[in-house]
């Protein structure tokens, strides 16, 4: 609650800065009334950094007595902020916010944010990527996502005697591994253009973190194909989620991204992804000798091209279980896909 004798003013000015950083909820004098006075929320998945918290006093919602929450707003945990009588005002337009409120305990890793900012996706449409079915979502992976996804990872997805990645990033301590994938993701996300693309999505259930789906390929414009890659928390296995998520993609891929073909591969030991890659209708296309710790394995091979597609398209439908929202693809299909200048 910002306390200063102008108020209103006050908190128009100040919720007009800290609504644009994404984090905050500005509720609008309007709603004023008997026990309730303006006031900004900061959500359950935000903290105010520890340099820009001079001037301020918070506390939660649950401990303040000056009214209730707005209905319309259930998930959002309220934080009052009060000014300094001296006037110091000047700290709360300059709030840094990052990943949990002040003098709340952390929560969960939850993401219940909406669509990167305008004017990221304007200058790099992935960013704006959205897939979602019911509970199931995939998303441009942001760096308070990627942190989430780390930790996840570092946790464990598979049995120490087995690897079913070509590159072993998922063995060593869970510090090693989260670095891994924070080293990867942020490679990653220039790999967006016609030459190379490289599509990276965070997987959340309920809107929370599970793993990662992504798909890549080159020559984008000529080919039109490309190969899906996953993994998912040790937590999250044996749920459904793997073969939800690789139809989510297919259907990404095929009916929002106009693929032409998709492939994957999968080491012949690792019975979930090549279940996963069947039950989802990929056929078969050959095998292929790779090194793995320093012995030859072999992993099959499969495709799907767009004809196939549109024979499992009704099962993959069933699979996925709930109508497909798709958002952010047109523009970036812009990006991968110039249009030729006029002769």
């Amino acid at each position: 609650m910002v306390e200063l004798t102008q108020v209103d003013a006050l908190h128009l000015d100040r919720a007009g800065r800290l609504d644009c950083l994404g984090a905050f909820a500005a509720d609008h004098p309007a709603y004023a009334r008997s026990g309730y006075r303006p006031h900004l929320t900061l959500r359950s998945d935000k903290y105010i950094d520890e340099e820009h918290r001079a001037g301020l006093r918070l506390t939660p919602r649950s401990q303040s007595t000056l009214g209730q929450r707005p209905r319309s707003s259930p998930a959002v945990r309220t934080v009052d902020a009060w000014v300094d009588a001296d006037g110091s005002s000047d700290s709360v337009s300059s709030l840094r916010v990052g990943c949990a409120p002040v003098g709340l305990s952390r929560p969960g890793p939850r993401h219940n944010r909406g669509m990167a900012s305008t004017r990221l996706i304007d200058l790099w449409p992935a960013a704006g990527v959205r897939v979602r079915a019911g509970d199931l979502e995939m998303r441009w992976i942001d760096d308070e996502l990627a942190v989430d996804l780390a930790l996840l990872a570092g946790k464990g997805v598979h049995d120490e005697e087995v690897m079913p990645f070509n590159y072993p990033w998922s063995r060593g301590t869970e510090r090693e591994v989260a670095r891994s994938v924070l080293a990867f993701q942020w490679a990653a996300r220039p790999r967006v253009s016609a030459e190379r693309l490289v599509l990276e999505l965070g997987v959340l259930v309920d809107g929370e973190p599970v793993g990662i789906q992504g798909a890549s390929g080159t020559n984008w414009p000529v080919l039109r194909e490309v190969e899906t890659g996953s993994w998912l928390g040790r937590a999250h296995q044996g749920k459904g989620i793997g073969r939800r998520m690789r139809a989510l993609m297919l259907h990404l891929c095929f009916e929002a991204m106009h693929a032409e073909h998709v492939v994957s591969a999968a080491f012949v030991d690792n019975a979930a992804s090549n279940a996963v890659s069947r039950r989802t209708g990929y056929e078969v296309d050959g095998v292929q000798r790779v090194a793995r710790d320093g012995v030859v394995v072999t992993q099959t091979r499969y495709r799907m091209d767009r004809a196939r597609w549109l024979e499992v398209r009704a099962d993959n439908e069933e699979i996925i279980g709930a109508v497909v929202e798709v958002v952010g693809v047109d523009a970036l299909l812009a990006d991968l896909e110039p249009v030729a200048p006029a002769s």
